[in-house]
């Protein structure tokens, strides 16, 4: 089978949307040895990178906008590809002329839950792709019930179209490293791994924890991608007198970040609204303890494997920042994590993309 993906996220984002493409790739160049994939690129990146077996760049040379959404089609249904996949909420405007199946991976609708959280421009584009990827697909990909009900009930696309295939965790977090960090981080901590933007709500973290900080001796480590509220954050655990108690890692290493998990005490989720959840699921791989939002997609990929707490309440948080250290609660959390992680494995994914690819 020849089979084309877009390749902008696998090629040029290094975190979440990026990192689902290059595992959706990579198990599928590493599974299926008769699948030849085409990485779908106007531009390449220098360095050029290494790319697994059986995948190769196929790219035109030409400006970006062209070349995605019109000059594609045509070079494709000259390769006679047999299936496209749009792996990051977009399919091309002249997808209706390709003569092959087609598919798309929608991660979340949230510029629709949560118009605020975006410039008009923003989502604008964003829900002229979304729509059109949904409304011409073959079959779309959720990466949760979450999604696929809200492409339901925004885009009135019946429920037959829509397959929800959850995205796998990285193996190195079912097997963490021993090595320890640093002495500066020998003191037991919570642990927040995610972009630095409003909707993630670190500051009631910071916020439950002054709340506790002269019950418990644990810090807590904020750690991802740099952005706005980065610094707000900074401030924040300074004006409330805790500062030396919360530690910021944005845009560390992978190696540091297994390490991170690796010492956790506990794992904290406190967003507002998400479309899956991928930390969520790695501290399940990694066995830590952890509580999250009450919202729908926790509770869809938690179940009774974690602990709730209502979304933007620090005393809620604080309440199970103390739960989570409790041993006998603990005890029950661990076993229930390690089970429900299998959810998440590679094994699971290429179970399933074999399934929507109609691979034998």
């Amino acid at each position: 089978m020849l089979i084309a993906v877009d390749a902008k996220r696998y090629l040029f984002n290094r975190t979440g949307l990026g990192n689902y493409a290059r595992r959706w790739v990579h198990i599928l160049a590493s599974r299926s040895t008769d699948t030849e994939i085409l990485l779908c690129t106007p531009s390449v990146p220098k360095p050029a990178p290494e790319l697994p077996q059986h995948c190769r760049l196929f790219s035109a040379g030409i400006r970006k906008f062209l070349y995605r959404e019109w000059f594609i089609t045509h070079q494709l249904n000259r390769q006679a590809v047999d299936l496209y996949h749009g792996l990051s909420n977009e399919l091309p405007f002249s997808s209706r002329q390709m003569h092959c199946r087609k598919l798309v991976s929608i991660h979340d609708l949230i510029f629709k839950r949560y118009p605020n959280f975006y410039p008009l421009a923003d989502r604008t584009i964003y829900d002229l792709k979304s729509r059109y990827a949904c409304k011409h697909a073959d079959l779309i990909i959720a990466t949760s019930e979450t999604t696929a009900a809200d492409i339901q009930t925004y885009y009135r696309i019946p429920a037959a179209r829509i397959r929800v295939v959850y995205q796998d965790v990285a193996p190195d977090f079912f097997s963490l490293p021993e090595k320890f960090l640093p002495s500066m981080l020998n003191a037991p901590y919570f642990l927040f791994v995610s972009s630095f933007t409003g909707r993630k709500n670190h500051a009631v973290l910071i916020e439950a924890l002054e709340r506790i900080h002269k019950q418990i001796d644990h810090h807590l480590v904020l750690a991802g991608a740099g952005g706005p509220t980065l610094e707000t954050c900074r401030r924040l655990a300074q004006s409330l007198g805790i500062g030396e108690r919360v530690h910021f890692y944005p845009n560390i290493s992978q190696e540091a970040l297994l390490q991170l998990y690796r010492n956790a005490d506990g794992f904290l989720l406190p967003s507002g609204f998400e479309g899956f959840g991928i930390p969520l699921a790695e501290a399940m791989a990694a066995q830590i303890p952890s509580a999250a939002s009450d919202i729908s997609v926790f509770r869809e990929l938690g179940r009774d494997t974690c602990l709730y707490f209502q979304p933007g309440e620090r005393d809620s948080v604080a309440e199970a920042m103390l739960r989570l250290l409790m041993p006998e609660q603990r005890a029950q959390l661990i076993p229930l994590m390690r089970e429900r992680a299998r959810l998440f494995s590679a094994d699971a994914l290429w179970r399933n993309i074999k399934e929507v690819y109609g691979l034998c």
